[in-house]
Parts: C-alpha cells; structure tokens; sequence
C-alpha cells in the first residue's frame, strides 16, 4: 500500500517539475528583463539623456524598453539569418564533424 503512494506520489512530483521549472525560469528572467531595461537601468539612462523621458508612467517606461529590446532581437535575427547564415551553419557542421559519436551519426 505504501509503495504504491509512494510511486504515484513520486509520478505526480516528477509530473510537476518541468511546470514549477518553466514558471521559476520565467519569473527569473522577468525580474532580470525589468532590472535590464527599466527606467533605473543602464539602458533607461541612456533612453533619458537623450530626452526619452517617461516620467508620467513607470509602466510605459517598461513597455518601452520591452519593445526597443524586442527590436534590437529582431534585427539581430535578420543579421544572423540574411548575412551570417552561410557562414554559422558551416561552422556548426565542421563542430558537429569533429565530435567523435555525433560525427559518425550527423
């Protein structure tokens, strides 16, 4: 009797952690996007010298930054699909070679 609560215990516990997992690994990154691009950032002081100032709302000052990061992401995978393209997938090809199992089987 034990042993069958303990296994379906044990199931249900190892069910959960990749949700606990995903929510904890967001709530990291959230709080570590709000330190990267809030308005007390690096990137908020620099957004206010050049006279991108919102101080009527800290929430639109977040949103912002969001987006201006959102935007830089983009355009940096438009530079690795258009121009770098070529040149990493060779790159990884010539990795994936020289490693002695993934070699054979890539």
């Amino acid at each position: 009797m034990f042993r069958h609560v303990a296994k379906t215990f044990l199931t249900g516990f190892i069910a959960t952690l990749p949700l606990v997992l995903t929510v904890a690994v967001m709530y990291w990154l959230v709080k570590y996007i709000i330190l990267f691009l809030g308005p007390n950032s690096f990137i908020g002081e620099i957004l206010s010298l050049v006279g991108l100032q919102f101080v009527s709302s800290e929430l639109v000052a977040y949103l912002f930054g969001v987006l201006v990061a959102m935007g830089l992401i983009y355009l940096l995978g438009l530079l690795v699909q258009y121009i770098f393209k070529g040149k990493f997938a060779g790159l990884l090809e010539r990795f994936l070679n020289q490693l002695p199992l993934v070699g054979k089987i890539y």
